[in-house]
């Protein structure tokens, strides 16, 4: 599986998750993937909602595993496309009120760093952005 990933050009840290999810699952059940399948895989699904009490999007990474790990390096692709992907909540940002914004606006005391979140903000940017202009200005 780990040379799977690597062939198909997966990231590192996400190579690493998904193979420590699999190793989760072959080690709940101490048998070899191949011998498992469909029920196994539910079980498992299940085990982790209602005992490990995992997230949604947890959860997803977890199926996103087992899918790779059936459906390319197992090469049995009519277990991968049973397991369901769990729906997960997609939650909107806190949008500040416009009494709040001024309250951080004037909580800046230079000119130019409010002029900089002052263009952030309208130009919806994060913060991220802001630090990584910085960073590049004191090159």
């Amino acid at each position: 599986m780990q040379e799977d990933l690597k062939l198909q050009g997966y990231r590192a840290s996400t190579a690493r998750k998904y193979l420590t999810y699999a190793r989760k699952f072959v080690a709940q059940f101490r048998r070899c993937p191949k011998t498992m399948g469909e029920d196994e895989i539910r079980a498992f699904l299940l085990y982790l909602l209602e005992e490990e009490r995992v997230s949604p999007s947890t959860l997803a990474t977890y199926v996103a595993a087992l899918r790779f790990l059936y459906g390319v390096t197992l090469q049995r692709p009519e277990v991968a496309v049973l397991i369901p992907y769990p729906k997960v909540p997609h939650t909107l940002p806190d949008i500040l009120s416009a009494e709040e914004v001024m309250a951080v606006l004037d909580a800046l005391g230079s000119v130019r760093h409010r002029a900089v979140v002052t263009t952030m903000y309208a130009a919806g940017l994060r913060i991220s952005a802001g630090v990584l202009a910085q960073a590049w200005r004191y090159r």
